[in-house]
């Protein structure tokens, strides 16, 4: 088993993972304060860019582990991970699901304000 593999640059393609994942929490957040402040429409503009950071961290996660899984299926020596995907592999889990709950907080944020 290979430590590293020069096939797999696995720091930039954690960083091409990490980064847009950090611009998406960042954007829903915006999001949200936007929303506070009375802002609905800048609220969903944002929090559509965000989905757009996540679907760019979470492409360049599934084209790496898509040719991983072919590479294993095909009997390639399988590669160990750094920790450093690991780690863009949590922080692009955990923004998908904070921007989830961010949708359905402003979504009851709104819901909220109409019944007041």
């Amino acid at each position: 088993m290979t430590e590293m593999n020069e096939t797999y640059d696995f720091p930039t393609i954690s960083m091409n993972i990490i980064m847009p994942a950090g611009n998406a929490r960042t954007t829903a957040m915006e999001s949200m304060d936007a929303l506070m402040n009375g802002d609905s429409e800048k609220a969903a503009a944002l929090l559509r860019e965000a989905k757009e950071y996540v679907k760019q961290a979470h492409k360049a996660q599934t084209d790496v582990l898509q040719s991983l899984a072919a590479r294993d299926y095909n009997g390639g020596e399988p590669v160990v991970l750094p920790m450093l995907f690991v780690h863009a592999q949590d922080t692009i889990m955990t923004i998908m699901t904070e921007i989830n709950l961010i949708e359905k907080m402003e979504q009851m944020y709104v819901k909220l304000k109409e019944e007041q």
